[in-house]
């Protein structure tokens, strides 16, 4: 038995040294620098994300800023339009016409009709006239 320990020890400790340095070498730098690679490129999909994710937070940001500037508007519109509606109604504008400008509906006192076919005929008169006085100058 002990034959066969030795063999298997000789077998053993051969393999070993069959494997040189520089190989062993290499392949730790290969981790190595496969390990640099990888964390570089964590940190640059890192940077992206937090680089995509404010320029997100800004956009959301003048959203939000753009709708309340936008309501701020539609109340100024609804306020406007309030003030026109008033301004268009003729019981607001008879008002202010009595109180500020101290103007009342004439009375029947205050009417004077003219009749219109008197009004026509010296109006045709005073033309006449005013023709045939040209003539004569």
């Amino acid at each position: 038995m002990t034959n066969l320990a030795y063999k298997y020890e000789v077998i053993e400790n051969t393999s070993k040294e069959r494997r040189p340095k520089t190989q062993n070498r290499a392949i730790t730098r290969r981790v190595v620098l496969d390990a640099i690679l990888l964390s570089m490129l964590v940190i640059f999909c890192s940077f992206a994300y937090i680089n995509g994710r404010a320029r997100v937070t800004k956009i959301q940001s003048d959203i939000n800023s753009t709708k309340s500037d936008i309501a701020v508007v539609q109340k100024e519109i609804d306020i406007n339009n309030a003030k026109l509606e008033q301004i268009r109604s003729s019981k607001l504008v008879e008002e202010k016409a009595k109180t500020l400008l101290g103007m009342v509906y004439p009375t029947e006192e205050d009417k004077i009709y003219i009749n219109s076919k008197e009004t026509e005929q010296k109006a045709y008169a005073k033309e006449k006239n005013g023709i045939i006085e040209a003539m004569i100058k």
